[in-house]
């Protein structure tokens, strides 16, 4: 997946939130998108995503 230095950096500052026996995951069921974190044996729900809506950048999306 790619992700903006935005988003990186978030990413980044989330994972050092969790701590260091975490790991952040990404799956996709369907067509949405879910951004989980495991740590030891639970599971946290962090984000739920459509992953097939359009950019907000439509310039760059549609250039001719």
């Amino acid at each position: 997946m790619r992700h903006s230095p935005r988003s990186e950096a978030r990413i980044l500052a989330l994972k050092r939130r969790l701590g260091s026996d975490s790991s952040l995951r990404e799956y996709i069921a369907g067509e949405y998108l879910l951004l989980y974190a495991l740590s030891g044996e639970r599971i946290h729900l962090l984000a739920i995503k459509h992953h097939r809506q359009l950019s907000f950048d439509l310039q760059a999306l549609w250039r001719r």
